[in-house]
């Protein structure tokens, strides 16, 4: 084969590759959520209500159907990550760094931490989740450029690199051994490898600015949306490769 001919067979290959990577999610549903401006989303460690964090500087604990049933009365400033465990409800606040740990009974706080970033204070942190794999926290910020930021089980800082990823992220998750990240502008879910955190898949969805997500027991996927105020549910098969 010609050197010419074998440049072109490369280039087929590569773009065949890329486009396999990627797949296109309808909703097979969506729900008015009773939570307005939802920023993120979380499931309690038992499976049996959520917790969400919105732009009026709430806390909420909901149940399965987005309807509140508590409410936090600490008054957060832009709160946009939420993840929970057996111990805690960890909210991130974008502008003022501050990690806060909250009792899942009382929604009261127990614990709060900054970690200074010298970013824009609208491009400050978007994400956190735990990586069952590393055992370590993940903190991201949103854009220009996105950090990902590796807590240890004391919640101090491991490591930190630059993501190489051209978009913004919004949310992140843990689901099937994978590490997950949604995109708000380019309006796509990301599957992470979770010890290189190369992307091994890109799915996109029509949800208009998505801000949080999570995985259901089921495997079902559901993808909030700020603006719209609404929960969509997709089916997702995890094991695409």
């Amino acid at each position: 084969m010609k050197a010419h001919s074998l440049l072109i067979f490369f280039v087929l290959i590569t773009f065949i590759a890329e486009a396999q990577s990627r797949a296109k999610l309808e909703p097979i549903k969506n729900k008015l959520m009773q939570v307005r401006e939802p920023s993120d989303i979380c499931l309690s460690p038992d499976n049996s209500h959520f917790y969400i964090v919105n732009d009026n500087g709430q806390l909420v604990k909901s149940d399965l159907n987005f309807e509140p049933i508590q409410i936090s009365e600490k008054e957060l400033y832009d709160p946009e990550a939420v993840y929970s465990d057996a111990e805690y409800v960890y909210v991130v606040e974008e502008r003022t760094r501050n990690l806060t740990l909250f009792d899942h009974k009382s929604l009261k706080p127990y614990r709060s931490i900054c970690y200074p970033y010298s970013g824009g204070r609208n491009k400050g942190y978007e994400a956190f989740t735990f990586n069952q794999i590393t055992k370590r926290y993940i903190l991201a910020t949103e854009r220009d450029p996105i950090w990902i930021i590796e807590l240890d089980q004391n919640l101090q800082i491991y490591n930190q690199f630059e993501f190489d990823y051209k978009g913004d992220i919004s949310s992140a998750t843990w689901h099937a051994d994978k590490l997950w990240l949604l995109s708000d502008e380019n309006m796509e879910v990301l599957r992470l490898n979770p010890t290189t955190f190369a992307i091994e898949y890109i799915y996109q969805i029509p949800v208009i600015n998505p801000e949080g997500f999570v995985f259901m027991p089921d495997g079902k996927l559901i993808v909030i949306s700020d603006d719209m105020q609404r929960a969509y549910t997709f089916e997702i098969n995890v094991l695409e490769k």
